[in-house]
């Protein structure tokens, strides 16, 4: 139950944040179409992608396998 909560507030703060942030980002381009092209440009070279990438690869990798053993209903349980 209280695995199924969780994957259901993800999922809709998952769908929301798309929606908002796609929203936001267009109403913003929209504002900014007069405006100079540089001052919003945004681009990552590719190198600096994939380290990025393979940091948070680690990371997880790391930190993951601990919490996923975790008993959900055993950690709420203790004060």
């Amino acid at each position: 139950m209280v695995r199924r909560e969780s994957v259901l507030v993800a999922a809709f703060g998952t769908a929301g944040g798309l929606g908002l942030g796609s929203f936001l980002g267009r109403v913003l381009v929209k504002a900014s179409d007069g405006a100079s092209d540089s001052a919003f440009t945004f681009a990552v070279p590719p190198a600096q992608l994939a380290a990025v990438a393979l940091v948070g690869l680690a990371a997880d990798a790391l930190a993951g396998p601990r919490p996923a053993r975790l008993n959900v209903l055993r950690a709420i349980a203790t004060e």
